[in-house]
Formats: C-alpha cells, sequence, structure tokens
C-alpha cells in the first residue's frame, strides 16, 4: 500500500479502552477538525452512526470511538484503520481500578470486588477485549464483546487484519513514537504536542496482587499476549522501515507535551468558557 494513497483515506480509528485512546482523540481532532470526524463515543452511539444518511457519512475525514472491526462497512469512501494496543495483563489491571473507582464514586453496588472476581464473573471479556474488537465482525458490539466465541485461531485473525486493513497499529508503552508514525504514514502536519487525558496517577503492577491472582490472569490472557508480541514486533519494525529520524521526532514531541499538559491542567477554569472552545474550534479548522 502506497503512503500517499492512505492520505485520502477515511480514517478509522479503533478505540481500546485504557490504551490512550482519550489523548488520541484530541490528536486526531487537531489533525481532521471538528467538521470533519465523527466519535462514537459510547456503544450506544452506533446505531446513530449507521442511520446517517449515505451522503454525510461520505464526508467524515476521521471516524474514531468504541466500536469493533467491521464499522468500515458504513464508510462509503476507501478507507483504513488505526489504534492503540496495550500490554494485555497491564491494560486489564488499569481497566480494573478505572471501573472500580467509578462505581464507589456513583454509589454504585458491588464496588469492591477483587481482580479475580473481575476477570471471573464481573468482566470476563476483558482478558480478550483487544483481540475482540479487532477481529471484530458483522454482529452487533455487545454479542462481538460478550457472546460470540473466541476463534482458536483469533490471534492469526487478528493479525491478519492489522495487516491488511491497520496503516499503524500502534503501542501504549512508545505513545510518542507511535504517534509520529501516524503521522509520516498518514501525512499530519500538525503534530506539535497534546494534553494527556484520562491517565492514572497510581498504578499497580501484577506483583500487587495474590499469587493466584497472578497465574489466573496471565493464563487468561495468553492469546491476547501472543498477539500482544506479534503485534509489537510488527510496530518495531514499520518504525525501522521509516527513513525519517521517527525517534527524534517523538522525544521531542514527548517534551513539548509535557509542557503543554502543565499549561493546559493551569488554565482548567478557563477551559470552561465559551472563548476557550472559539479558540479550539478556530484551530482546528
Amino acid at each position: 500500500m502506497k503512503l500517499n494513497a492512505l492520505h485520502n483515506r477515511t480514517l478509522i480509528f479503533l478505540h481500546i479502552p485504557k490504551a490512550g485512546g482519550s489523548t488520541m482523540n484530541t490528536v486526531l481532532d487537531w489533525q481532521y477538525g471538528q467538521k470533519h470526524t465523527y466519535t462514537i463515543s459510547v456503544h450506544a452511539g452506533i446505531p446513530k452512526f449507521q442511520a446517517l444518511p449515505e451522503s454525510e457519512r461520505a464526508k467524515i475525514k476521521c471516524l474514531k470511538g468504541q466500536f469493533a472491526f467491521g464499522i468500515h462497512k458504513w464508510i462509503p469512501n476507501s478507507w483504513t484503520y488505526t489504534t492503540v494496543i496495550r500490554d494485555p495483563i497491564k491494560r486489564v489491571i488499569s481497566n480494573y481500578f478505572y471501573e472500580n473507582t467509578r462505581r464507589r464514586k456513583l454509589g454504585l453496588p458491588e464496588a469492591d470486588y477483587t481482580l479475580e472476581e473481575y476477570i471471573l464473573t464481573k468482566s470476563p471479556m476483558q482478558v480478550h477485549q483487544q483481540l475482540r474488537l479487532i477481529i471484530g465482525g458483522d454482529e452487533d458490539i455487545k454479542t462481538i464483546l460478550h457472546h460470540k466465541p473466541l476463534p482458536d485461531d483469533a490471534v492469526e485473525i487478528a493479525l491478519s487484519r492489522l495487516q491488511e486493513h491497520f496503516c499503524v497499529a500502534g503501542l501504549l508503552e512508545e505513545y510518542e513514537l507511535s504517534i509520529m508514525l501516524m503521522a509520516h504514514v498518514l501525512g499530519w502536519s500538525r503534530v506539535w504536542f497534546y494534553p494527556r487525558l484520562n491517565t492514572a496517577t497510581k498504578r499497580a503492577s501484577l506483583e500487587d496482587f495474590p499469587l493466584k491472582t497472578q497465574r489466573l490472569l496471565k493464563k487468561l490472557t495468553e492469546p491476547e499476549r501472543e498477539f500482544y508480541e506479534q503485534a509489537r514486533q510488527r510496530f518495531y519494525e514499520q518504525v525501522q522501515s521509516v527513513e525519517a529520524d521517527l525517534v527524534t521526532a517523538a522525544k521531542r514531541l514527548k517534551r513539548n507535551s509535557r509542557l503543554y499538559t502543565k499549561f493546559y491542567e493551569a488554565v482548567r477554569p478557563f477551559r470552561k468558557t465559551v472563548l476557550w472552545r472559539k479558540i479550539r474550534q478556530g484551530i482546528r479548522r
């Protein structure tokens, strides 16, 4: 696939939970402008997008959000996918703490379940969520995530999806490098900085849990860990194939983004004003 051929395609960003998607949304808004992006922020928003007239869907330059592979069937133009994936064990643990904290803040019942309870009964699809979203299918998102059996060749199918339909599958552990690779492949020009959003201040590791839970999580995530390691290798091979010095550019982006995030947090009260919204809209046009 020639790089120039990708510039005019509709970009589909598949947002994997707890893998840097909220921050990537701001990067994509900056690149494509508010008028040309469409965000599906929750699964319930998929039917609304599908019901749009074809003429409206044809205007979308960047579709992003919470859906699975297969959403391209509602894009009348040529398209390509991108995503950011994460170490499966770290992603499950991060999502576990996120869900527990969210339920506690909302006063919902069963807010203090263990990680073992979470992956066995509360949300068992978490251990294969990245695989399920990338494999996708024709079924509705609830079926894909919760009811559709994971095929025996899930790893092979997911890797085939990446190879054939994803221009870049970035890594959360190499976030800035992932952004710069996307910029190179997709012809982005405004990649100067970004605000880091929805990031945890305190991170737990696998070793913080009982040995029994550690073993269980490792066993249940085996297919996804196999997929992740091969996808990770593909990412680094793609970076090495690029003549541009992406590593230096990624370091500069990381440094600039740290400074901008401090500024972004400092002006938090101002961000609620009409003037701030107008400034953002003007920049994103």
